[in-house]
């Protein structure tokens, strides 16, 4: 019966650490799209602005 219950123990622990592991990947994509799209923004508002000094 012991041996039953540490088992369960584990299965568990097992499965929550997995879980947390899954979400902080996703979190980590997440993050690194959204600076994908500030750099990109970034260097949109550089090519713009360098666009405009080149006219003047």
């Amino acid at each position: 019966m012991t041996g039953l219950i540490i088992t369960i123990a584990l299965l568990g622990l097992i499965f929550y650490y997995y879980n947390r592991i899954i979400s902080m990947r996703e979190a980590v994509i997440s993050s690194e799209t959204e600076i994908s799209v500030q750099l990109d923004r970034r260097g949109k508002v550089f090519d713009s602005l360098l666009a405009t000094v080149k006219i003047s």
